[in-house]
């Protein structure tokens, strides 16, 4: 009897904890992705209709997702894949065909989950499922390779194919690739409609490798070994791959195995770490907490180390401080960092402008405080004089100025030089120009281009005038040498008394000169001084200092490009001739600077509101629409357009990518721009002008400093006459008492 029971205790305890480790198990790294995913969902403000079919699935799916039964139903019998069919939500629909969702179920109105979408390609891709269980013989392979040998080549193969012949085709023996060698996964990924992740979706299941590098080089351009993943976030695939990224990493793809991105030739980088993946569009956090969700952290710093050392793009990071301190905890565990790993998390960490999360990591010990790790002196200074280099970049200048402050100097002596402009710090200026010698010899040697036979040889172009953004600094380099000419200046930087300096230590509009002959200038991209010039960012007073130099802007610039262009320079161009073209409207409705008083500007100009249906264009901006419908322009094929948009996100999927996550935002907008077309919201201009951002440049009139300054002394004094004519009255009364 002892002997009964204990041997039906340990079974029963040995079938609990069976069950035990089967949840367990079941959660997955997928099944965090999910986790991380649909918390993404509940965080999405959705429109009240999306909002209903994301509530009906809520419950289902999140049982499934805390490792309940994938085939578990309702009360009316539904199973999470019908509720999620239902919401067209296509990254978990996926997510439960990965994880064998039964399609073939029926709920007590005995319909089965294709029957909860009016999708062609969701219902393609739902029948198809159910022919993964089953095996073909060797001559039904042969058959089929027979049959698709033709078809199975060029670069976009199997796009053209129907789900369930995805899946033969994959049974067959072809899992990936054609007989060329390219690769199916990647060009579905490149794919811009629901077909082709549909198709994704059954190859993934069907057992093709979604972890395979391949050379994938579309658009004529070179890359070298890249995961599907690292396709899917790259720069050059045009359009976020959100949903993408979702699906493989839904289906198990690794995000730590290193590839080339497309925009970078020799880079090999993680997933996470692709500089400029969000080069497209706003940043969204999404991408990044689903890779860290799938275990992305493991090799973080490796990924990182290549790209913070080699590309210097704000975007190679986590998407905020938050989510970088998270991936890095996961990266190092409870160890501390080496000192290249220090170094990277140092840069890394520099990119969030937050001096408080560089104490923090100090604080913490993942860095050291007595300098430990820190990054080349040559490297960061080279960074900074380029991120400064011609731009108007006062977060470039700041870090100059701290690494002078802390003397960070390198061993060139026209690094130091260079750098001690950017840091506006005059007396390193003259500092490093005496240990630099000869200015002129220095431009004449770095910063213009040299002719060696036929090759024409490019240097660093950093001239220290493609540094300056003030007038004091200006006028301190050209007192450092005799007969000194500005070469290379800012144009981004320049303000009307920065370009009278300029103009008056003889700025030559057609130099800068080198020794190289016309065509080789052209081929090295050498231009003339005045092709440099920033014509959006000029003003009238530096328009009227150019007339004599007879330098005028090129005539296609004026009429594509006024969207850039200050209020103030477009009616100084308008006063002095200029009559915008048929499209002009064209350029200005995406403008961020006085958008509307542009329009209405140009239209009494001559401007052709009718020349298009720009209202459709721009239907994110209420105050560039009314300024249509003021100027008379088409509204009633907008309206319908408008509308459309409308209905179609009130009637499609659920979706928190984003592009979907952009298109809920913009929801209220579209209802805005409905109701102006409609007349119910009026069409006058806002009561205030608009006000235009105002430039960042330092010391941008000196003149004016100097008046201010004189007024301030003049304040003064009469503060101190006034004070001491006080002191003499109390002298006289105390007298008088």
């Amino acid at each position: 009897m002892l002997r009964k029971f204990l041997l039906k205790t340990t079974t029963t305890l040995g079938v609990l904890l069976f069950s035990l480790g089967c949840i367990a198990h079941a959660i997955t790294a997928n099944d965090k992705v999910a986790a991380e995913l649909f918390q993404i969902r509940t965080e999405t403000e959705f429109p009240e209709a999306v909002a209903k079919k994301f509530e009906a699935m809520k419950a289902p799916l999140k049982a499934v997702i805390d490792g309940g039964d994938i085939n578990a139903v309702d009360a009316e019998g539904k199973t999470a894949l019908m509720h999620t069919v239902a919401a067209g939500d296509i990254e978990f629909i996926a997510y439960l065909l990965f994880k064998n969702a039964d399609t073939t179920i029926k709920d007590k109105a005995g319909k089965t989950a294709a029957d909860y979408t009016n999708n062609d390609d969701i219902k393609d891709l739902l029948a198809a499922d159910t022919l993964h269980g089953k095996t073909l013989s060797d001559s039904e392979k042969a058959e089929i390779r027979k049959k698709y040998e033709k078809d199975w080549s060029g670069t976009y193969l199997g796009v053209n194919k129907d789900c369930d012949k995805l899946i033969k085709i994959v049974q067959a023996g072809w899992k990936n690739t054609d007989t060329k060698g390219n690769d199916v996964i990647h060009s579905l990924i490149a794919g811009h409609t629901l077909r082709n992740i549909t198709q994704l979706i059954t190859m993934m299941k069907a057992g093709a490798d979604i972890n395979r590098c391949c050379y994938f080089a579309p658009w004529g351009l070179t890359s070298g070994d890249q995961t599907p993943l690292i396709t899917a976030v790259s720069y050059m695939t045009r359009n976020y791959k959100e949903e993408q990224v979702a699906i493989l990493l839904l289906g198990g793809a690794d995000p730590n195995i290193l590839g080339t991105p497309i925009e970078h030739n020799t880079l090999k980088t993680t997933p996470l770490c692709v500089p400029f993946r969000r080069s497209v569009g706003s940043i969204h956090p999404n991408q990044d907490r689903l890779f860290i969700a799938a275990g992305a952290a493991k090799s973080y710093l490796q990924g990182m180390q290549e790209v913070v050392f080699s590309r210097t793009g704000d975007r190679c990071t986590p998407s905020t401080k938050e989510l970088f301190l998270r991936v890095l905890n996961e990266a190092l565990g409870k160890r501390k960092p080496t000192t290249n790993e220090a170094k990277t998390i140092r840069m890394a960490a520099d990119r969030y402008k937050d001096p408080g999360l560089i104490k923090d990591l100090e604080k913490r010990q993942i860095l050291s405080s007595s300098g430990e790790g820190d990054v080349d002196a040559a490297w960061l200074a080279s960074n900074v004089i380029r991120k400064a280099s011609g731009q108007n970049n006062p977060d470039a200048h700041a870090e100059a100025k701290k690494l002078v402050k802390e003397k960070k100097w390198t061993e060139h002596k026209s690094v130091n030089f260079l750098l001690a402009v950017t840091a506006e710090n005059p007396a390193e200026i003259k500092r490093t120009a005496k240990e630099l010698g000869s200015i002129s010899d220095f431009i004449r040697n770095q910063c213009l281009p040299t002719q060696r036979g036929s090759w024409v040889v490019h240097p660093t172009h950093s001239s220290p005038f493609s540094l300056i953004r003030s007038v004091k600094i200006a006028k301190l380099v050209l007192s450092l040498e005799k007969n000194l000419v500005p070469v290379r200046v800012n144009w981004s930087c320049m303000t009307p008394q920065l370009l009278n300096v300029y103009l008056k230590a003889k700025l030559d509009m057609n130099a800068p000169k080198s020794d190289l002959d016309e065509n080789a200038r052209i081929q090295s991209g050498m231009k003339a001084e005045k092709d440099y010039i920033e014509w959006s960012l000029m003003t009238p007073e530096m328009l009227e200092l150019l007339k004599p130099h007879r330098v005028e802007a090129p005539e296609d610039f004026l009429d594509n490009h006024l969207g850039d262009m200050s209020y103030d320079t477009l009616q100084a161009f308008i006063e002095g001739g200029f009559k915008p073209g048929k499209e002009a409207l064209g350029s200005v409705i995406y403008s961020d600077i006085s958008p509307a008083r542009k329009i209405d500007l140009l239209v009494k100009h001559g401007a052709d509101p009718l020349a298009k249906d720009y209202i459709d264009k721009v239907h994110a901006k209420p105050e560039v629409v009314k300024a249509l419908v003021r100027a008379g322009a088409k509204k009633d094929e907008a309206l319908k357009n408008i509308q459309s948009k409308i209905n179609t996100i009130e009637n499609g999927p659920v979706a928190s990518t984003p592009d979907g996550s952009n298109k809920y935002s913009d929801y209220k907008t579209l209802v805005m721009v409905r109701d102006i077309l409609e007349g119910k919201i009026s069409t006058d201009p806002a009561p205030e002008a608009e006000t235009e951002p105002k430039s960042e440049t330092a010391d941008d009139n000196e003149e004016a400093d100097g008046e201010s300054e004189k007024k301030s002394k003049k304040s003064k004094k009469s503060k101190k006459k006034k004070g001491d004519k006080k002191g003499k009255k109390k002298k006289k009364t105390a007298k008088k008492k």
